[in-house]
């Protein structure tokens, strides 16, 4: 069913009265890596990126971050690790961060030792 045009000039001044806009701007293909992710846990990109940027806040409330570094200069195959990195799903990120980390701290160690 379609709506008339008294209804969806209703609706628009409706939202702009109840709802701010943020703009973003991201890189080419990005959008479609964010639609598909959101897509694998089952929301729209929206609901996403919105919860996205709530849990980020929860998370880092009252903490000052560092400054953005300069960008590295990454060799192809590294720029191909991230990127196939990146695209795993966020629970397969986070096992393997635990891991090179768990391998960081015994090689660490292990270092200590000597």
């Amino acid at each position: 069913m379609s709506r008339t045009d008294g209804e969806k000039i209703s609706r628009q001044k409706y939202e702009s009265k109840a709802y701010d806009q943020i703009l973003i701007k991201v890189k080419k293909g990005k959008r479609e890596e964010y639609r598909q992710s959101a897509e694998l846990i089952g929301l729209g990109q929206m609901e996403m990126i919105r919860r996205a940027i709530e849990e980020f806040i929860a998370n880092h409330a009252g903490e000052k971050l560092p400054a953005a570094k300069p960008e590295e200069k990454l060799t192809a195959d590294e720029k191909k690790l991230v990127e196939e990195f990146c695209r795993l799903p966020v629970d397969a990120q986070k096992y393997l961060l635990k891991f090179v980390r768990a391998i960081n701290c015994s090689k660490d160690d292990a270092e200590s030792d000597n």
